[in-house]
């Protein structure tokens, strides 16, 4: 299993069904981007709504401005999710 105990970054997650499922096969963090509030909301609600909470986080994000300041501080995921 891929995701089993891996920090997984979720880019354009829009409301979270590839976090959710990454936290469902075992992730140890999952944290869910998108330049959407209305998305990074019901992702959130999605979240809760599994039991998801203390492993997926959301975060409002433009994927494409917020992934070379973190490349560039070395920020690393063991799975990164592109889905645009």
């Amino acid at each position: 299993n891929i995701v089993k105990n891996a920090d997984v970054l979720d880019c354009f997650c829009h409301t979270g069904s590839f976090s959710l499922h990454a936290a469902h096969y075992g992730a140890k963090s999952v944290l869910g981007i998108d330049i959407s509030e209305t998305a990074i909301e019901m992702a959130r609600k999605n979240s809760a709504l599994n039991g998801f909470e203390s492993i997926c986080s959301f975060e409002k994000a433009n994927a494409f401005d917020i992934l070379r300041p973190w490349a560039d501080e070395g920020k690393q995921f063991d799975v990164v999710i592109l889905d645009p």
